[in-house]
């Protein structure tokens, strides 16, 4: 409402991350969407990425197209993972629910945040 997460993540966020805060004022006027998913984007995986590197046994990257391509096996890697008993409700709602996302159209990033996506993109296992 009223951009209100978006001006908590510029407060809160692009002002603490060294890549994006020379680019604060930029960013800041971004108004598409697409652009500021990839700033958000940007920031939770680099947070994901952390807290994996602090915590190692404790945190569980799952890709979603992995989730979605085999619901079952990455769902049951997460219940390990967890330490959590099967619920076959859960599974059932997930087979109905976990499909793949169609593809969005490529979209060209601003040039300041190109080669952070990549490096990112890149320790994440995705080729960009």
């Amino acid at each position: 409402v009223n951009d209100l997460k978006w001006e908590i993540m510029l407060e809160e966020l692009v002002l603490k991350d060294e890549v994006l805060l020379p680019y604060y004022d930029h960013i800041k006027s971004f108004t598409d969407d697409k652009y500021r998913a990839i700033i958000e984007w940007y920031l939770c995986m680099k947070e994901g990425l952390k807290a994996k590197e602090k915590y190692i046994a404790d945190v569980l990257i799952v890709k979603y197209e992995d989730l979605v391509s085999d619901p079952e096996q990455i769902l049951n890697k997460i219940l390990k993972h967890c330490r959590l008993n099967n619920d076959p409700v859960m599974f059932t709602y997930a087979l109905e629910v976990l499909k793949p996302a169609p593809n969005k159209p490529k979209f060209e990033l601003p040039e300041f945040i190109q080669e952070p996506v990549t490096q990112l993109c890149k320790q994440l296992g995705y080729n960009y």
